[in-house]
């Protein structure tokens, strides 16, 4: 099931395997997590030049999402270090990004390396 991360779909899924539904995977929705990131990031961003504040944003969510489609674990870690090297980004966002979502279990929730084998929904 895909959702948006509220905490009460958890539940309720978790509910549902418990009742015999052990199929049920729970995914969050790629789209509510970069919408998350691009509000909790972006007081980060309003600190550069102006002018400069959105395309860097875009640019941060976009580097995000190549890691977010990587086809494999060996992939998604390139991509990470290639994102944290080389895109300048401001430091607290990527700290807030990594630990809200890359190294954190809910990365196995969404990231496509880890969810292709449940039907890869192509969110």
């Amino acid at each position: 099931m895909l959702t948006d991360l509220a905490k009460g779909f958890g539940k309720a899924l978790q509910a549902m395997k418990e009742q015999g539904w052990s199929n049920v995977r729970h995914l969050y929705c790629h789209w509510h997590i970069y919408e998350a990131i691009k509000r909790h990031c972006g007081k980060w961003f309003n600190t550069l030049p102006k002018g400069t504040r959105g395309p860097e944003k875009n640019c941060f969510i976009d580097a995000f999402k190549n890691v977010v489609l990587a086809t494999n674990p060996r992939q998604m870690h390139a991509l990470w270090e290639s994102m944290m090297e080389g895109g300048g980004f401001p430091q607290e966002a990527v700290d807030w990004v990594f630990k809200e979502y890359y190294d954190n279990p809910k990365s196995h929730q969404f990231m496509e390396c880890f969810v292709y084998d449940c039907g890869n929904l192509h969110q």
